[in-house]
């Protein structure tokens, strides 16, 4: 059964109500939106009502033609699934500080989660704040074109059968992301501050009291704490001292001199990078004993040939099939021929 509470029994008891379907979008940065596929421009805080929880209230916008498709719900281990398709209007809220469709094309809406609920509404019955909950899940196919957004939703069970087995593979790069639970550093230790100073355009731009060395913040994320962006965060290209930041893709709208901005470093999940102690020539990480990679396991294609009790150790960047060990000491027999 769904939740629910007395005023939608009440209702529903009724027979008469108006379905509003409620949609709420958390990217995979944490950023929440929330939207309506009603006409009601004063609609109050609405709660939402879960098995687990009641979350909310939130404020819902208006602004999108939503039509959802059917959605498919099975008892057992196999995984639902549900269409819908968002068409924005011209003042239609924007996503991450883009258009839905170019929010879209840049990646925002990857992995990002979904959940759908109902909003049950008879005045005449009495007032309702509360939704129920009706599916959830992460959104997997994203399709986009001049009139709106196609998205793909698989509820939670989907991840039982896309799980990577084994889940943690030898590879030479680490397996943890930076600031994780499995990396253990802080975001809030390596977050510097800045204001611009110069704006070329939407993309790059120079700050000042930026210290750090060339190639500091690459892989990092730049988000503004004034002006037009205020809010927005975009992943950092590359940055070259004395504060210099070329953004992946432009924000929303062009900053100007003055906007204030806060910016942390990426990592390259390499050995060298997460031992570094030296502030001088990038993030000093210093969390060598939380790598996970393993850069000494050689290529499948290497053979060792055992025939010393210790072989030389394998060059960086050698040719994958090159023996390792001592001179080759195996021999092949052919067989008689047979006719």
């Amino acid at each position: 059964m769904r939740p629910h509470n007395s005023t939608i029994v009440s209702i529903l008891s009724s027979g008469q109500f108006r379905l509003v379907g409620l949609y709420d979008i958390t990217l995979a940065t944490g950023q929440a939106y929330h939207f309506s596929d009603g006409d009601d421009a004063t609609l109050p805080q609405i709660s939402v009502l879960t098995p687990s929880a009641t979350l909310g209230p939130y404020t819902y916008s208006l602004g999108y033609t939503i039509k959802r498709g059917n959605i498919t719900q099975k008892i057992g281990t196999e995984a639902g699934h549900m269409d819908v398709h968002f068409a924005p209007g011209p003042s239609a809220p924007t996503i991450a500080g883009y258009p839905i469709q170019q929010a879209a094309r840049y990646g925002f809406l990857d992995g990002a989660q979904l959940r759908y609920s109902e909003l049950y509404l008879n005045p005449s019955v009495g007032a309702n704040t509360s939704s129920v909950g009706y599916f959830s899940g992460r959104i997997q196919d994203v399709e986009c074109d001049a009139l709106g957004v196609q998205f793909t939703v698989d509820d939670f069970l989907a991840y039982l059968g896309n799980q990577q087995m084994p889940r943690l593979l030898w590879q030479t790069g680490c397996f943890h992301e930076v600031y994780d639970a499995g990396c253990t550093l802080l975001k809030a230790t390596f977050t510097a501050t800045g204001t611009l100073t110069s704006v070329g355009d939407a993309a790059h731009f120079t700050a000042s009291a930026m210290t750090q060395p060339t190639g500091y913040f690459k892989l990092g994320v730049l988000t503004f704490t004034s002006g037009a962006n205020n809010g927005v965060s975009c992943p950092v290209n590359s940055f070259t001292n004395p504060g210099a930041f070329a953004m992946r893709f432009p924000f929303p709208v062009a900053p100007s001199p003055g906007d204030t901005f806060s910016v942390y470093p990426g990592c390259d999940k390499q050995e060298a990078t997460c031992q570094n102690t030296n502030s001088a020539v990038g993030p000093a990480f210093n969390n060598g004993i939380h790598f996970a990679g393993m850069p000494y396991v050689p290529v499948p294609e290497t053979i060792y040939d055992g025939n010393i009790d210790n072989p030389p150790a394998q060059q960086a960047g050698g040719t994958a099939g090159t023996i390792i060990g001592s001179n080759p000491s195996m021999k092949g027999v052919l067989p008689p021929y047979k006719t």
